[in-house]
């Protein structure tokens, strides 16, 4: 170790306080970097997990495969296996013969062949998989429900066919799922197969009670094909959509959570972007104010320094050597901070993901963790790690490259001279005679104290300037999540009840008289689509786009053009619609005449300091399809409504969703006349301490009661969910701001303290002339305004700035451009507060040196 690293060495070790903070700033910045690329690792691997238990392990899938398709597609070098599936609607329902209630005889059957049975069923099962249409596989609750007591090698009598319930155009619409009262059952055919395998709440199945095999020599024009790839890496998707296209293939489609979980991410286009800016803007935020805080720690170690390097240099130190000893320290710095902030991030990822993840695990909310316990693995490879070591030391690097210059170019000289600190000529330092009116010696002589400081006072406003601008910058960053956050409503019931409309006035009796029930409003939900949906069938059809005439909107959500795919209509109590209206200054007639009106919560971000989504010209216009034959009724819009967070109405549709309210009785007196009664539905939603019972009672009620058309829904799971799912995402990103705060604060303690014990022979000598300590004082308090002030002036505006371009990028500019002023006003308190604490403590320290010591001492 030569000279110059052994005394970077001694320099580091004297100056413990700064070296201290410059390594906090390391660990802070490394530990974030680790904590945010970790827990996103970690995190989409847990999805990887879930999805191949809530969807199977297969990679992609073709539709109605031709011979020649099937041919081309087993040939492939790329292709690893392929299984079939038969989804000929005809036969997916079955009702097996038990003595049991309708509504557990009646059941969904998928039919596939071995291959496909082993990627579709992904936990434990007894006996093995159905290999022909002769075997099934059944899941052992639909056993119990229907007090079967059979066992692997009995065989199971059902009816095969298809549910459905009549259209109005006396049609039928298969489906599966949840029983409905009314539904009916198309048999086919009687069937008796062998039971060879017993599946014990198998998720990737959970939608079918029974799999059927399929015979080697099956052939159908409702045939899909299953695959899997060879190789499954980053390029998946990619090499999917290749083989698609070399086969001339063009109806397919991907395990797309399954793929994004194993970290095929190549190809996600929409799905990824915002990940990718998030994530990327947080990383970059991070190194920003990292390479702040360690540049401003090397500037203020090199000007502690410059006597000692001129000194190196007068005897033969080369520039390199010179450059070199910087980066040396950063080296040392880095050896230290990087590993330590390594395993902060680790440790601090591992309790996130076991406490915020095990909450998420607990409440349900993502399909396919419900048979899950404990929180979210963490997922911490050598690679990841190795990536951040890199990221943080090219953080420290980029800081020390300016100071390493700097120090190169010292001369003998200079550096005793310290001239190169201060180079100020004295015209420059002529005060306006109205400061020393105003402020009196004490505050000429801090104006002074700055023009003379140089660097050192450009440094620290530097500091202060980018501290302004990081925090107001990650408070932003705050507001945009907060308003965009879809998870952010808390849902005002427990269970809803759903009938016919010819048994609502009854149904609404007996929830009347069931003890339990704390409240209850009738309440039900109409989407109006204007892009069709993946999800969606042949029958879509787009309402009047009228509506969404640019011109009805507010200037603020201009660029909403073209962006609104929906808009629900809420169809709420008489009672509860006129409380609400009337609320808002509205006048009850206006909504129960001739024709169908209502109001829109003109809103979207439940803010209510956001301006209002529309203007007056939406007054007067409809939301209605072109076709009225089997569609809802047209809807005139008639008022706007300011939304109000502690209004069960305005909360009843998520963020980021233009809901209209109407009265139920004028919307279902509409309904009535297009829909038979008995086919239309009624739904209220039950406020209840005990859900659980309250779900059991109600149906049990349903059933004795002979209703049409009914169903039950206990949704506090999916209510607290979401609410759990929000807490989660608030705590990641605040979590990621107050770490990045403390890194602001410390930067500019660490700035403000150094430069002042830096000036220890310039307090010296006023206090060698006299100053009191009362003027020592005053001079400090008004260098301390004048630092923030300088800082402030350029601050704000630049990140004002800032605010607006993550708008612009993070936005879509849908969401209107508005600042928190509570934050700026916050922001300007509390850089008076720091840098006067900072300074009046390091002053502190200052005043107890002994002025003749001082004085004499020739090295900083």
């Amino acid at each position: 170790m030569n000279i110059v690293s052994k005394l970077t060495l001694r320099h580091l070790g004297a100056n413990k306080k700064r070296t201290v903070v410059t390594t906090f700033g390391i660990v802070a910045s490394t530990a974030l970097m680790t904590a945010i690329l970790v827990g996103l690792f970690s995190f989409f691997r847990f999805a990887g997990d879930v999805a191949e238990k809530k969807d199977g392990c297969w990679h992609g899938y073709v539709n109605n495969i031709t011979d020649q398709q099937l041919e081309d597609l087993q040939n492939d070098d790329r292709i690893g296996e392929v299984g079939f599936t038969d989804d000929t609607k005809e036969i997916t329902g079955l009702i097996v013969k038990s003595d049991a209630k309708p509504r557990f005889k009646i059941g969904n059957i998928r039919h596939m062949d071995a291959t496909a049975a082993k990627w579709y069923v992904t936990t434990e099962y007894d006996g093995t998989l159905p290999v022909n249409s002769n075997e099934v596989a059944v899941e052992e609750e639909f056993l119990k429900d229907n007090n079967l007591n059979l066992s692997i090698g009995d065989k199971l009598e059902f009816e095969e066919g298809s549910r459905y319930l009549e259209n109005s155009d006396g049609g039928k619409d298969v489906f599966a799922g949840v029983y409905v009262s009314n539904e009916k059952f198309a048999k086919v055919s009687d069937e008796t197969c062998v039971i060879t395998a017993i599946l014990h709440g198998n998720q990737a199945t959970s939608n079918w009670d029974v799999i059927r095999g399929l015979d080697s020599n099956f052939k159908s024009d409702k045939r899909v094909a299953i695959f899997t790839l060879k190789e499954l890496d980053i390029h998946s998707i990619t090499t999917i959509r290749d083989i698609m296209a070399d086969c001339g293939i063009t109806d397919y489609g991907r395990n797309n959570e399954y793929l994004a979980g194993n970290l095929c991410i190549e190809g996600w286009g929409n799905n990824a972007g915002p990940i990718l800016k998030i994530i990327g803007t947080m990383i970059g935020i991070v190194m920003v104010a990292s390479i702040v805080l360690i540049y401003n720690a090397f500037s203020m170690s090199l000007t502690e320094r410059i006597k000692y390097l001129g000194m190196l240099a007068s005897v033969g130190a080369t520039r390199r050597q010179k450059r070199l000893s910087v980066y040396f320290e950063g080296l040392i710095l880095g050896i230290v901070g990087i590993p330590l902030g390594i395993a902060a991030g680790i440790l601090g990822s591992y309790a996130t993901l076991d406490i915020v993840g095990g909450m998420l695990i607990e409440s349900d909310i993502f399909s396919g963790t419900e048979a899950m316990t404990g929180g979210i693995p963490l997922r911490a490879p050598i690679l990841l790690l190795v990536v951040v070591a890199i990221l943080s030391a090219i953080t420290i690097a980029i800081s020390a490259i300016k100071p390493a210059h700097m120090a190169s170019k010292i001369m003998p000289i200079d550096a005793l001279r310290e001239t190169n600190t201060v180079k100020v000529k004295a015209k420059k330092l002529k005060v306006s005679k109205l400061v020393r009116k105003i402020f009196g010696y004490e505050g000429e002589l801090a104006y002074k104290n700055i023009k003379r400081n140089g660097k050192k006072g450009k440094v620290i406003i530097a500091t202060i300037t980018i501290s302004i601008v990081t925090f107001l910058s990650i408070d932003y960053f705050d507001t945009i999540f907060e308003k965009s956050n879809i998870y952010s409503d808390d849902i005002s019931y427990q269970v809803s009840v759903t009938a016919a409309y010819s048994d609502k006035d009854r149904l609404r009796e007996d929830i009347e008289n069931t003890k339990g029930v704390d409240g209850f409003y009738s309440y039900e939900s109409v989407l109006y689509y204007f892009e069709k949906e993946a999800w969606m069938g042949d029958n879509w059809e787009c309402p009047n786009r009228e509506i969404l005439n640019p011109d009805f909107l507010a200037d603020d959500y201009k660029a909403l053009e073209g962006k609104v795919r929906r808009i629900a209509l809420v169809i709420i109590d008489d009672k509860m619609f006129t409380e609400y209206i009337e609320q808002n200054g509205l006048s009850k007639e206006d909504y129960f005449g001739e024709q169908l009106n209502g109001v829109i919560v003109n809103n979207l971000y439940h803010d209510e300091k956001t301006e209002g989504l529309f203007n007056n010209k939406i007054l007067g216009q409809k939301l209605c399809y072109d076709n009225p034959e089997n569609n809802p009724p047209a809807v005139t819009i008639t008022g706007l409504v300011k939304y109000d967070k502690n209004s069960t109405v305005s909360n009843l549709c998520p963020n980021e969703t233009i809901s209209i309210v109407v009265p139920s009785s004028m919307y279902y007196e509409r309904m009535s006349k297009i829909v038979d009664p008995d086919e239309l539905t009624y739904t209220y939603a039950i406020m209840c301490k005990n859900p659980e019972k309250m779900e059991k009672t109600f149906y049990d009620m349903l059933e004795r009661g002979e209703y049409k058309a009914y169903s039950c829904y206990n949704i506090t799971k999916l209510a607290q969910g979401i609410r759990t799912l929000s807490t989660a995402l608030k705590t990641a990103v605040y979590g990621f701001s107050s770490l990045l705060t403390l890194i602001v604060i410390a930067n500019i303690v660490n700035t403000i303290s150094t430069g002042v014990l830096l000036r220890r022979k310039e307090f010296a000598m006023y206090r060698s002339v006299g100053m009191t300590d009362g003027g020592f004082k005053k001079m400090l308090v008004l260098e301390t305004i004048l630092y923030g002030l300088k800082a402030l002036g350029l601050g704000l505006p630049i990140s004002v700035l800032i605010s607006f371009l993550m708008h612009r990028t993070m936005t879509n500019l849908v969401m209107p451009f508005m600042l928190n002023w509570t934050s700026y006003i916050l922001v300007i308190i509390v850089v008076f507060a720091v840098v006067s604490l900072s300074m009046l403590l390091s002053s502190a320290k200052v005043k107890k040196d002994n002025i003749i010591e001082t004085l004499k001492d020739d090295i900083c």
